[in-house]
């Protein structure tokens, strides 16, 4: 018994190991080749139908070197990918695929039934003159999630389509296209969409939506669209939530466009982007004659130098903590000087040359509020938010905390505190094993709970060896922490902070950075 065991077991095993073949447009031949890295397969049709799949949970992973899959390589699109399918491309600047006004890659819908891991990626490839880029459509199946990473979008009718499906997209470009990315319906129970860090430039179409639950774009660009981002509700189908977080879009006609008819329940949130000379900046539609319903929340946001207006049909009472100028249409218009709302210069670097970062005298800086919910957790360039009033728009101007070395019982870690607009102010940096959500007065809060191990940081010599101390000339400081050596502490996380003091300022917080979690390793 015992030895038929065995060879089931061995005979199961490589189904649930995972696989890796090799593609190589240049050198690979589909007769002869076996997908190795020394006899590559030559087209990615070969590779799909030919490679082995593995059952769950493993992947089957197609390395692609450099070179132009199309049809005269002798591809035949749509190429289909099933669940657990993984295309690495060596860069969209040298892996090409081209179709001739087809469908490029689609996403198999319900090839196993019972699929435990749906997902379906791509990275580092280029979809280059095609109908559509990446298409799933689960209107009759249960659909892969698209992750797509560090790829190029280049001249198709849309980048990537997504019909009841949903898609994780992450540093990626969109150039010339008609449609960047377009969802279309996504009930309740799918894996909520996102599109992260991307680029979109040129076209109709940036980001559009109808119907889709749970959606969130952030840290994007926008750039020379009709409307770049357009979110719709559309009959009965409950209330759709949106969010539009740290984006910067500027040069489209409409930055960001919510509208819900119908019956239609659409429910945006707008927090710290950045929208600049658009012709209307932001617009909200709403057909209640038609017994739809909506709320677009605007939140730390710039709006500044639209054409026509920064506003649009906006709720003005949905608007805090913004700098903008002009509104329209509005039957309740935000009002300038109340709730945080500014109509000032914002003072952005060089926004015609395409920096929209701020400068040391914006009216901007931490003209903010931290109570809201959604808020990115970080900025344009990826540096951590300040907690505590943070900056208007997409940047965060300065004040960070962040660590040198790994954290372990008996070691040190050297810690950087920079806050640039503080030179020559006290600063006092605490510590914490309680960590978030913090305390504080209002929405002027520490990012940690300071306990016991806060307060013995703030004895020289214990654990911080500069716990108090002054920033310098750049608004920056370093202090070396030094763990003890205990074994209680590993695997444990230890949260740090820091905050600026000034007399005048609520509490004297003058400034509060980010929290900083430290796992200590074991």
């Amino acid at each position: 018994m015992m030895e038929h065991a065995l060879v089931l077991l061995l005979l199961l095993g490589p189904m649930a190991a995972g696989a890796d073949w090799f593609v190589d447009a240049r050198r690979g031949d589909d007769q002869t080749g076996d997908g190795s890295p020394t006899r590559p397969w030559r087209t990615l049709t070969r590779a799909l139908e030919a490679a082995p799949r593995p059952g769950p949970p493993a992947w089957t992973d197609l390395w692609i070197a450099s070179g132009r899959h199309d049809p005269a390589l002798g591809e035949r699109f749509p190429l289909r990918l099933p669940p657990r399918t993984a295309l690495h491309g060596a860069g969209a600047d040298y892996t090409v695929i081209s179709g001739g006004a087809t469908v490029l890659l689609e996403g198999v819908s319900g090839a196993v039934p019972a699929e435990p891991d749906p997902r379906v990626r791509v990275e580092g490839l280029a979809f280059v003159d095609g109908a559509i880029g990446i298409s799933v459509d689960g209107t009759y199946a249960t659909p892969p999630l698209v992750e797509a990473r560090r790829c190029l979008f280049l001249r198709n009718q849309t980048g990537i389509a997504c019909v009841r499906a949903s898609a994780r997209v992450e540093e990626c470009e969109f150039r010339e296209q008609n449609q960047g990315v377009a969802f279309m319906v996504l009930e309740e129970g799918r894996p909520a969409p996102a599109v992260r860090r991307s680029l979109f430039d040129g076209g109709v179409f940036g980001v559009t939506a109808r119907n889709v639950r749970g959606l969130e774009i952030e840290g994007c660009r926008f750039q020379r669209f009709g409307s770049a981002v357009l979110l719709e509700a559309l009959g009965a189908f409950g209330e759709i939530r949106n969010r539009v977080a740290g984006c910067v879009l500027t040069a489209n006609e409409v930055g960001v466009r919510a509208q819900a008819v119908l019956g239609g329940a659409l429910s945006v949130s707008v927090l710290h982007d950045t929208l600049w000379r658009n012709d209307v900046g932001i617009v909200s539609l709403v057909s209640a004659a038609t017994g739809a319903s909506g709320k677009l929340e605007v939140v730390n946001t710039v709006v500044w130098e639209s054409r026509v207006a920064d506003l649009y049909g906006v709720e003005g009472g949905a608007v805090r903590h913004c700098i903008f100028r002009t509104q329209t249409a509005s039957p309740n218009p935000a009002p300038i000087g109340l709730s945080g709302n500014r109509s000032l210069d914002p003072g952005l670097q060089d926004p015609e040359g395409g920096d929209f970062h701020l400068t040391p005298g914006s009216p901007a800086l931490d003209a903010g509020t931290a109570l809201s919910e959604g808020v990115p957790a970080r900025d344009l360039d990826g540096e951590p938010r300040a907690v505590g009033y943070p900056d208007i728009g997409a940047d965060e101007w300065g004040r960070f905390l962040r660590a040198e070395g790994a954290a372990r019982p008996g070691g040190i870690v050297r810690l950087r505190l920079w806050s640039p607009r503080d030179p020559f102010l006290p600063y006092v940096l605490g510590l914490s094993l309680a960590g978030p959500p913090g305390a504080g007065w209002g929405d002027r809060r520490l990012p940690i709970v300071p306990d016991a191990l806060f307060a013995r940081s703030l004895v020289p010599g214990f654990l911080l060896d500069r716990p108090l101390g002054l920033l310098d000339e750049g608004g920056e400081a370093r202090a070396d922490l030094r763990l003890p050596a205990c074994p209680e502490l590993a695997g444990t996380t230890l949260h740090a902070a820091f905050a600026t003091l000034a007399p005048g300022a609520p509490g004297f917080l003058q400034t509060l950075s980010n929290g900083l979690p430290l796992p200590i390793e074991r």
